[in-house]
């Protein structure tokens, strides 16, 4: 898993990500947060994440309740949804992986 994008706020002392996951074709895009309070001990800090694939793209809904679109705007990465959006028009997650990879340089 690659993450994308990260987002910490610091109110609510929490992470929230965006992340893509290549060894998952049919569900690789992850949106995912966990407790980011240094005054809780490690086994009271939580996280989660959902994964969801191109087919699911209306029901997506990442942490807060988030539609993706929400979700990835909330986190600096607005950028991502014409790539996620033109993957699903022309139903490509290779497009997706190559295009999120050369847009965030990942190795």
């Amino acid at each position: 898993m690659k993450k994308i994008a990260t987002y910490t706020d610091t109110q609510r002392k929490e992470v929230l990500y965006f992340a893509i996951n290549q060894s998952n074709v049919a569900k690789p895009f992850v949106l995912g947060g966990y407790t980011n309070d240094p005054n809780l001990p490690p086994i009271a800090q939580t996280g989660g994440a959902r994964s969801f694939g191109l087919s699911e793209l209306d029901s997506a809904v990442g942490p807060g309740g988030l539609s993706w679109r929400d979700f990835l705007s909330k986190i600096g990465c607005s950028w991502g949804i014409p790539i996620i959006e033109k993957a699903e028009q022309e139903q490509s997650t290779h497009y997706a992986f190559e295009t999120f990879i050369k847009r965030a340089l990942i190795p």
